[in-house]
């Protein structure tokens, strides 16, 4: 049995700084550690331990605070490779989590919201490789773009066909959604995975379209006029 033998908060007598990868800002920076909560615990034998750090941290590029978790288990054990020695491993945990993988799109405000929410959701899915998810979401983000434009239809086919028909699309553009339409059903009806070159693909297409109705219109207002 492993019981609890401290738990307690400490403030810093001194200013103490990590460097980090910021979860808020994305950069690699210095960060000050403002608050920690220190816990110890070991078995009724002596035999094990595990001691566990939550720190309340500052980012001092976008001064935003967050929060890093430290885990350390007395059988977790790695080698030093120059000196031979072993330690006890640390395991380092963010939250929020760091983002890795595909950036989303940079100029995410200028979409409607309903919009906003899904597509970052989808690229949160594609990162942390939950591809059935991805799968619904690139389906999601058609239908709330059509559900944005006012588009008529009894089902997503006949969305797409009428985006073209509207003129938000070509007509290329609109095999390339229902190739999307495809890829979506099979994640929702078979609870297919598709492959992530396929999704990352899927993404870039949704990109595309995103930025050609959106985006581009957005940006070219601010264009002089004759």
């Amino acid at each position: 049995m492993i019981e609890l033998l401290k738990s307690e908060i400490q403030t810093p007598s001194k200013k103490m700084y990590i460097n980090l990868k910021c979860s808020t800002c994305d950069n690699p920076t210095r960060h000050e550690i403002l608050a920690t909560n220190e816990s110890h615990w070991q078995s009724d034998d002596g035999q094990l331990s595990s001691w566990e750090s939550h720190h309340l941290i500052q980012c001092q590029g976008c001064m935003n605070t967050t929060f890093l978790k430290e885990t350390q288990f007395s059988e977790d054990l790695d080698v030093n490779p120059l000196t031979g020695e072993q330690f006890i491993r640390t395991e380092r945990f963010q939250y929020p989590e760091l983002s890795e993988g595909r950036e989303a799109l940079s100029e995410l405000d200028l979409l409607p919201s309903i919009v906003k929410k899904i597509y970052k959701e989808t690229s949160a899915a594609l990162n942390k490789k939950m591809n059935v998810m991805v799968g619904f979401g690139v389906r999601a983000i058609i239908e709330a773009i059509c559900k944005d434009k006012n588009i008529s239809g009894s089902n997503l086919k006949e969305k797409i066909d009428d985006l073209e028909n509207s003129g938000y699309i070509t007509k290329e553009g609109a095999t390339i959604l229902h190739n999307l339409r495809f890829m979506g059903n099979e994640a929702v009806h078979e609870i297919k995975e598709h492959q992530i070159e396929e999704l990352n693909a899927a993404i870039d297409v949704t990109d595309y379209l995103l930025k050609g109705m959106y985006i581009l219109p957005k940006i070219a207002e601010k264009l002089p006029k004759n």
